[in-house]
C-alpha cells in the first residue's frame, strides 16, 4: 500500500498533538505534585481521594469542637475551684462569727467579709469563655447573674438549665456546660430543700449581725452541703474534660492517618515525574524534528 503525503502528514500532525499532550500532562503532575488534577486521570483514585478528604474535613471538625470544648470545661473549672475556695472562706467565717468567742464588732466584720465573698462569687458565676457566659445553660450572650441588693433573692438567674453538647465523632457527643441554676441551686434546682447559695450567705450575714448562733449553725449546714454538691460538679468537669482532651489526641492520629492515606492516593512520585518529563521531551523534540524534515519545499514531491 502507497502512503500518501496526506497521510504522512497527518500522522506527524497526530504525533506532534500526542507529544504535547503528553509533555503537558507531565508537566502539570511536576508543577502541582499530584497524580490526580482531574478525575479523568484516574476516576477511581479521584473517587476515593474524594471519599479520603470529605472524611478528614469531618475529622477536623470534631477537633475544633474537641478543642473548643476542652476550653470551655477549663474556663468552667478554674471558676469552680475559685468558687469553692470563696465559699471554704464563708464556712470558716460562719465558725468564727459562731458561739459566745466573737464580739459584736468581729461579728459585724465577718459579715461585712460574707457580703463581699458574695458579690465576689457572683461575679466569677458571670465568667465567660470566648464571649460566651458559662452558667447561663443556651443563654449564653448576657451575663446570668444580678447582683439584686437589700432584696430577696439576694441575687437573680436569668439564664437556663439548658445542656450543651460538643459532637466529637459520629456517636459521640459531650456535655460542655454546668448550668447555674444547677452549679448554685436557685430556685431549689439542685436541691428544693435548700435555698441558693446566695441567699444562705445572705442568711449568714444577717445571723452574724444578729449573733443568732442557731441560724449561724444552719447556714454553715448550708454551706457544708453546697460546697460538696461544687466539688462534686467539679470532678465531673474534670473528667469530662479528660475525655475531650484524649478525643483531641485520637482525631489527630485519625487526621493524619487520612492525610498519609490521601497522599498516597493522589500524591505524584516526583523523581518518576521528572524522568517521564525529560523522556516526554526528547520525545516531543523528536517528533518536532521529523516534522521540520518533512515540511522542507521538494520533499513531498520527491517522496510522492
Amino acid at each position: 500500500m502507497r502512503i500518501s503525503t496526506a497521510m504522512m502528514a497527518h500522522s506527524v500532525q497526530t504525533y506532534l498533538g500526542r507529544a504535547t499532550e503528553n509533555m503537558f500532562k507531565i508537566q502539570e503532575q511536576a508543577a502541582s505534585g499530584l497524580r490526580i488534577n482531574r478525575p479523568s486521570d484516574d476516576p477511581t483514585g479521584a473517587q476515593y481521594a474524594a471519599v479520603l478528604r470529605s472524611a478528614q474535613a469531618e475529622v477536623v471538625q470534631y477537633q475544633r469542637n474537641a478543642e473548643e470544648g476542652t476550653q470551655f470545661l477549663k474556663t468552667t473549672d478554674a471558676a469552680l475551684a475559685g468558687i469553692v475556695d470563696m465559699v471554704r472562706s464563708a464556712r470558716d467565717s460562719a465558725l468564727a462569727g459562731a458561739g459566745n468567742g466573737a464580739s459584736r464588732e468581729a461579728r459585724s466584720a465577718l459579715a461585712s467579709n460574707i457580703e463581699q465573698i458574695s458579690n465576689a462569687i457572683a461575679r466569677v458565676a458571670n465568667s465567660d469563655e470566648a464571649g460566651r457566659f458559662i452558667f447561663g445553660g443556651f443563654k449564653t450572650v448576657a451575663p446570668p447573674f444580678a447582683v439584686n441588693a437589700g432584696a430577696v433573692p439576694p441575687v437573680i438567674y436569668s439564664g437556663d438549665s439548658g445542656i450543651m453538647m460538643f459532637q466529637i465523632g459520629r456517636a459521640s457527643n459531650v456535655a460542655v456546660n454546668l448550668p447555674g441554676d444547677q452549679v448554685f441551686n436557685m430556685n431549689g434546682e439542685a436541691n428544693p430543700a435548700m435555698p441558693d447559695l446566695f441567699s444562705t450567705l445572705n442568711d449568714l450575714k444577717t445571723a452574724l449581725l444578729a449573733g443568732d448562733d442557731a441560724a449561724i449553725n444552719t447556714a454553715t449546714t448550708q454551706l457544708d452541703d453546697h460546697l460538696a454538691r461544687l466539688i462534686s460538679m467539679r470532678g465531673e468537669v474534670g473528667s469530662r474534660q479528660q475525655g475531650m482532651e484524649l478525643a483531641v489526641n485520637q482525631l489527630s492520629a485519625v487526621e493524619f492517618s487520612l492525610k498519609a492515606s490521601l497522599s498516597k492516593t493522589e500524591d505524584a512520585d516526583l523523581v518518576k515525574v521528572m524522568i517521564d518529563l525529560q523522556q516526554q521531551q526528547n520525545t516531543y523534540q523528536a517528533t518536532v524534528n521529523v516534522a521540520a524534515i518533512l515540511s522542507r519545499p521538494g520533499l513531498w514531491a520527491r517522496l510522492g
